[in-house]
């Protein structure tokens, strides 16, 4: 109950960002953002809303997003999209999409999108998700092929 709270406060500061965020943004925080929200042991909402709090911060500090993709690899990351809850599909989804947007200016992400264009679950684990059609998650699903797609025209 204690862990949740202190989850529900950081996810709150992350939400508003500005110097109290970015205490939050430091590779031992991320950590262990990363394995609360990977630890199957753990209760739903409290791995959802790690989840949530990592997306926050790393939506606030793109540069925290190859510390993330260390501990949660995209190959973590698309082997969620096929299971888990709708929120934990979304945290998935949303740390891709992020990644895939900070990728033209993080350096070295090359590596990460190699292993992402090598992964073969990506697409049929992104149609399992349209045919559960959830509201929640449909938007970012085709909004991360989309900004790839503008990624790529600008270059």
């Amino acid at each position: 109950m204690t862990q949740h709270y202190a989850l529900k406060t950081i996810e709150n500061i992350a939400s508003q960002g500005g110097e109290w965020a970015t205490r939050f943004t430091s590779p031992e925080v991320l950590n262990n953002l990363c394995y609360t929200f990977r630890a199957s042991a753990k209760p739903e909402n409290l791995r959802a809303t790690a989840g949530s709090c990592l997306v926050r911060l790393v939506r606030f500090s793109p540069s925290t997003i190859p510390v993330v993709l260390e501990k949660l690899t995209f190959k973590e990351l698309v082997a969620g999209l096929a299971r888990g809850t709708a929120r934990e599909q979304q945290v998935n989804i949303n740390l891709m999409n992020m990644a895939l947007v900070g990728s033209s200016v993080i350096t070295n992400m090359s590596k990460y999108l190699l292993a992402l264009s090598e992964e073969r679950s990506l697409v049929p684990s992104v149609v399992a998700m349209l045919e559960q059609v959830s509201l929640l998650i449909v938007y970012p699903v085709l909004e991360c092929p989309m900004r790839e797609c503008l990624i790529m025209q600008e270059n």
